[in-house]
């Protein structure tokens, strides 16, 4: 097995393989990638312009937006290039410099930036948790966790009210069960919940909930 890919949510991507190199062109959303160990044909991942390059290893690549793309690896090490560098990706001397991103680490790549952070293997197996059909917090701020659950379902979810912006959440849901994280916000925080009568869409609130 050359090489096994799980796919989130909104995602699309373009496979070609040859005797030399195995390529992947993600085009939006997310991927989990578990490559085996080929020495002669390593494995590349390129998104928005950031190019991922690995021989035997397990790592997953989200584009966040046009000029954010987020590389985690589980297993392994791959070398990360930011936009710019994918056509010359395999000259020996690019490479060497490109920076490493190690299992238990994460790379943010930022236009022309590789910025590299380690992670608790808690952090990794909590990213990954889509991976199991869940979304798992551990202080993330409700306006993330809001981005997150609106990726996963039609009926979407809307901050109405600033106060609760930045409001740190946790715990682990179905990616497919807004309703039991409306009822955590409802029960540790008190957050006030109008759901359209139309939709169904979700309005959340501070405090008393408006008529």
């Amino acid at each position: 097995m050359a090489a096994t890919v799980d796919l989130n949510t909104n995602t699309e991507l373009n496979v070609r393989i040859t005797n030399s190199r195995r390529d992947i062109m993600l085009t939006r959303g997310e991927a989990l990638f578990h490559v085996a160990h080929d020495s002669t044909r390593p494995f590349y991942v390129v998104a928005g312009g950031t190019v991922v390059r690995a021989v035997g290893t397990a790592f997953s690549v989200r584009i966040r937006d046009a000029e954010h793309v987020d590389v985690l690896v589980a297993e392994g090490r791959v070398a990360v290039g930011a936009p710019g560098t994918e056509a010359n990706f395999e000259n020996p001397s690019l490479l060497a410099r490109a920076p490493k991103v190690s299992a238990g680490e994460t790379a943010a790549v930022r236009r022309s930036s590789v910025a590299v952070h380690s992670l608790p293997p808690q952090d990794v197996t909590r990213k990954l948790a889509w991976t199991a059909g869940h979304l798992a917090f551990q202080g993330e701020t409700l306006d993330d966790a809001v981005q997150e659950f609106n990726r996963y379902n039609q009926r979407q979810i809307t901050i109405a009210d600033p106060a609760i912006v930045k409001v740190q959440v946790g715990g682990i849901f179905l990616t497919t069960d807004p309703d039991s994280f409306i009822a955590a916000l409802q029960r540790s925080f008190g957050v006030q919940v109008q759901i359209g009568d139309n939709n169904g869409d979700i309005r959340l609130f501070a405090g008393i909930k408006p008529p």
